[in-house]
């Protein structure tokens, strides 16, 4: 019998003192498995975050990445959150390895709610209807010098509405009906940061991605989601490309 099951017999048979002694090795080993389930479950959980899962999907389609791990690349067994009630972010921490090496990797994602989302899109189109009426009036007074829309005042800070498509880790695809408008309060997260490393001294950025290699410009994104079925398409659409980016990326081998 093992520790558990000679415990049982025991204490139904009243062996006080053999129950006793059964105690002294069962309670280590019970301990054991309880901490190995929680450490279990809880990575299970985080592997379960859109978020987290995001974030994967970027690191296995990013080159510099798959030079240095090499592909097939997963996360090791220790992940790392950080995560505060009532915050919009979360922190994510973890080592990822793929078929040549293993490489650090610091995920930060964030939400802004559908409200929030709706408000900064009506700003921004205020904005830049201000400023198609003031290249009107200024090419009909010939001062061509201020007729363009294009010019963005400095202190302009556009949204990139793009990198809102992660569902929030509490919305049900399947339970939802896909027809229902968004409420004000649904939260839909972006990744903010993405960085890895390869030694405490060494930093590298995979998001967000430099401007200059954006096919879609910061300033032109926009914002139109209006029901789930919007939200849903959104984001399947954009994890789908990931997916085939991932397909696509072979790790560079040096032939000379």
């Amino acid at each position: 019998m093992n520790q558990i099951t000679t415990l049982r017999y025991n204490i139904r048979k009243g062996n006080y003192a053999e129950t006793l002694k059964s105690l002294s090795y069962a309670l280590p080993t019970t301990a054991f498995v309880l901490a190995g389930s929680v450490f279990y479950f809880t990575r299970r959980s985080y592997l379960q975050d859109p978020v987290l899962q995001r974030g994967l999907l970027h690191l296995k389609k990013d080159q510099t990445v798959v030079d240095f791990c090499g592909e097939n690349i997963k996360p090791l067994l220790w992940i790392t959150k950080d995560y505060r009630a009532g915050e919009s972010w979360i922190t994510y921490e973890l080592k990822v390895k793929g078929s040549a090496g293993k490489m650090s990797a610091k995920i930060i994602g964030d939400y802004l709610t559908h409200g929030d989302l709706e408000e900064l899109e009506c700003e921004r189109q205020e904005y830049f209807s201000k400023k198609e009426m003031e290249a009107a009036r200024a090419a009909e007074s010939g001062d061509a010098a201020k007729s363009s829309a294009t010019d963005i005042d400095p202190d302009y800070i556009p949204i990139d509405f793009d990198a809102y498509t992660i569902i929030d880790k509490a919305t049900d695809r399947d339970g939802e009906d896909k027809t229902y408008e968004l409420p004000k309060s649904e939260k839909i997260w972006r990744i903010s940061s993405l960085t890895t490393s390869t030694d405490p001294t060494t930093r590298m950025m995979v998001l967000p991605k430099d401007e200059r290699r954006r096919a879609v410009k910061i300033i032109d994104t926009k914002y139109d989601l209006r029901t789930y079925k919007d939200l849903f398409t959104t984001s399947a659409t954009f994890e789908d490309n990931l997916m085939k980016a991932v397909e696509e990326v072979k790790r560079y081998e040096d032939k000379t």
